[in-house]
C-alpha cells in the first residue's frame, strides 16, 4: 500500500530550522505535519473494507466499494464510493490508508477534517434508525492497521472504533450522512463536510513512522446506505514536553476504570485535553466520546465558588440539560457542603480527594462517593475538573443486594472476586472467627462453585470454608504452588490474587481457579480470607 510523506505545517519557524539542524536523541517536534488527500486526483493509496457482518451470509449485503465519477450534480468530481445494505443492524464500511514520515517516539494529538458526497435526505423515517441521522461518519488513526478479523460467525474490527453513535478508544464521530435537504424533497447529491475534530486519544509513533488512518461509516439504519469520500485532511499536533510525561505516560480511558487509584490519571489527561483542545471541544467530548464516559464513569467541570448558591456547573453529562446553569446547595448526611468543600480544598492545594455521599443512580441508594478533583482555567475562570467512582467494597457499599456469590457465579471476574473478598473481610473485621460460620454458610457468601475460605496466615490451616474439598489442603498450600510459600508472600503483601489448578473429585478433570486473597485479623491474630472461581466459566467476549 502506498504511503504518504507529509506537508510541514511550521509552527514556529526558527524552532524548525534549530530542530532540523540538531542531531542527537529523538526529541518531541516542533512541527505540525499535514497529510490532504483529494480523492478526485485518485485513491490515493486507500482500500475499502468491510465489518459487523457474518462472512457467510455476505452475498445479501451487496457490499460494493470502488473508485468512481460522482454522480449528477457531481459529475465533474471523482471519489471513493461505499455502499452496503445493513442487514446485521451494525454494518461498518471503512477506508484504510497509510501515512508515514512521522518522527519515531513522539507523541501527537491528531484531527481530522472531511468531505463527503451524500444523497440522503434529513429528517427521513426508516428500519432500525433514519437513514441519514443513523448512519455515523467515524475517522480514526491506530499503529495497527485497521482490519476485520473472524470473531465467532462475524467480522469484528481488530481496533476499537466504537458502536454506532459512540466513539471508540481509536476512532470519533465527526457526524452523520444526512444532507441539507428534507425528506420531502427529491433525493439530491451534495457535498457535507466535517471540520476539524480530534480523535480520541494522543498517539505515540512507531519506530517506523508510519501509522493507519481510517475513514468510514457505521450504520443503525437497516437498509442500503451508499457515500462518496472526495476529501480528507489530517493534522498531527506534536503534545508539549510537559505533557507528554503525564498523561501519555499514564493513558487511561473511562472503560478502563476499575478502581480508585486510577482516577488521578484520568483526570489528569481530562485536564491536559482541555488545555490543549479549548473549553468547546472539551465540553463536546467529555459529553459524547467513549474514551472520556462509560456506564457511571464521566467528567464533570464546575466553577469554584465557596457555595452552591452560585457555582455554576460548566459540564455534567448525566444532564446535559444542567450545563450552565447553577448547583443546588448540597450537604449530605456526614455534613459535606459539595460546593464549599470543593472550594476550600482547591484553594489549599491544585487537586486532592473530595468524599460524601450521593444517591447511586444505577442502585437508588445513598453510598459514599469519592470525587478526584483538580483546579484548571475555564473561559478564564477558576474551574474544577474531576470524575468519581462509587466503590462497592467500602464498608457503606457493600450492600447485599449488588456483592453476592450469586452475582458472582453468575459473571465471575476478578474485579467483581476482589470485591467480594474485600466485602467478606469486613465481617471478619467485626466479628472475627465467629464470622466464619456465617462466610461457610450464608448463601451471601456461598452459591455454585462460589464459596469463602479462611485460613491461618501462620500455620497454613484452613479455619473455615464453605466447600468441604478447601479443607485437604489444610496445612499444604504451598502443594498447590510447587512449594512456594503463598502464605508468606501474601501475608507480606496483604492482598493476592492465587492462579492453581486442582483435580475434580466429581469429574476427574484438572481444572484452574483463581483465588483473591486478603489478610486481616480475628481476635487479633492474622488470617487469610479468600474466595475461589473457575476462569473457564468465563465466557469470551466478543
Amino acid at each position: 500500500m502506498r504511503s504518504w510523506r507529509p506537508r510541514i505545517k511550521t509552527l514556529t519557524p526558527l524552532i524548525g530550522l534549530l530542530l532540523s539542524a540538531s542531531s542527537g536523541l529523538p526529541s518531541q517536534p516542533t512541527d505540525a505535519p499535514e497529510f490532504t488527500f483529494e480523492f478526485n486526483r485518485g485513491p490515493q493509496g486507500f482500500t475499502a473494507d468491510f465489518a459487523d457482518y457474518p462472512p457467510a451470509h455476505a452475498p445479501i449485503y451487496e457490499l460494493t466499494s470502488g473508485y468512481r465519477t460522482l454522480p449528477p450534480p457531481l459529475q465533474s468530481r471523482s471519489g471513493l464510493f461505499l455502499s452496503g445494505v445493513n442487514r446485521s443492524a451494525d454494518l461498518f464500511m471503512f477506508l484504510k490508508g497509510s501515512v508515514s514520515g512521522l518522527q519515531p517516539g513522539a507523541v501527537y494529538m491528531v484531527t481530522v477534517n472531511l468531505e463527503i458526497a451524500t444523497n440522503t435526505p434529513t429528517g427521513c423515517v426508516g428500519v432500525g434508525g433514519a437513514p441519514g441521522e443513523s448512519v455515523w461518519i467515524k475517522a480514526g488513526v491506530s499503529t495497527a492497521e485497521p482490519l476485520p478479523v473472524l470473531k465467532g460467525s462475524h467480522l469484528r474490527m481488530n481496533i476499537d472504533v466504537g458502536v454506532q453513535s459512540n466513539g471508540g478508544e481509536q476512532a470519533a464521530v465527526l457526524g452523520n450522512v444526512a444532507n441539507s435537504r428534507s425528506c420531502e424533497q427529491p433525493r439530491h447529491w451534495e457535498l457535507k463536510s466535517f471540520e476539524d475534530r480530534p480523535m480520541p486519544a494522543p498517539i505515540a509513533i512507531p519506530a517506523d513512522g508510519r501509522v493507519w488512518l481510517l475513514f468510514g461509516t457505521d450504520s443503525g439504519f437497516e437498509a442500503r446506505t451508499e457515500i462518496y469520500f472526495t476529501r480528507a485532511s489530517v493534522t498531527f499536533m506534536p503534545m508539549a514536553a510537559g505533557g507528554r510525561g503525564r498523561c501519555t505516560e499514564n493513558y487511561v480511558t473511562a472503560r478502563a476504570i476499575r478502581s480508585r487509584e486510577v482516577i488521578p490519571a484520568f483526570v489528569q489527561c481530562a485536564a491536559e485535553y482541555a488545555q490543549m483542545q479549548g473549553e468547546a471541544e472539551a465540553r463536546r467530548a467529555f459529553n459524547e466520546d467513549a474514551r472520556w464516559k462509560h456506564g457511571q464513569i464521566h467528567l464533570f467541570v464546575h466553577g469554584l465558588e465557596p457555595s452552591g448558591d452560585n457555582t455554576l456547573t460548566h459540564v455534567f453529562p448525566p444532564d446535559p440539560s444542567q450545563e450552565g446553569t447553577i448547583s443546588e446547595r448540597s450537604i449530605d448526611e456526614f455534613g459535606t457542603d459539595y460546593s464549599f468543600e470543593l472550594h476550600r480544598l482547591l484553594s489549599l492545594v491544585d487537586e486532592g480527594w473530595i468524599y460524601y455521599a450521593f444517591t447511586n443512580a444505577e442502585t437508588g441508594l445513598r453510598q459514599p462517593k469519592s470525587s478526584y478533583v483538580k483546579e484548571i482555567d475555564w473561559y478564564g475562570g477558576r474551574a474544577a475538573i474531576g470524575a468519581a467512582y462509587y466503590s462497592p467494597d467500602l464498608p457503606g457499599t457493600c450492600e447485599r443486594e449488588e456483592v453476592n456469590a450469586f452475582a458472582l457465579n453468575e459473571a465471575p471476574s476478578d474485579e467483581k472476586l476482589r470485591e467480594f473478598v474485600r466485602c467478606a473481610a469486613l465481617e471478619v473485621e467485626a466479628l472475627g472467627y465467629f464470622a466464619g460460620p456465617m462466610l461457610s454458610e450464608d448463601p451471601r457468601w456461598k452459591h455454585g462453585s462460589i464459596y469463602v475460605f479462611g485460613v491461618d496466615a501462620e500455620t497454613g490451616e484452613v479455619e473455615f470454608s464453605g466447600s468441604e474439598s478447601m479443607f485437604t489442603f489444610s496445612g499444604r498450600i504451598p502443594e498447590l504452588f510447587d512449594g512456594r510459600d503463598m502464605l508468606k508472600a501474601s501475608a507480606e503483601f496483604g492482598e493476592t490474587f492465587w492462579y492453581y489448578s486442582v483435580m475434580n473429585p466429581e469429574t476427574g478433570a484438572v481444572e484452574p481457579k483463581t483465588a483473591f486473597v486478603k489478610l486481616v485479623r480475628a481476635q487479633g491474630a492474622p488470617l487469610l480470607l479468600g474466595a475461589v472461581y473457575e476462569p473457564s466459566a468465563v465466557a469470551p467476549s466478543r
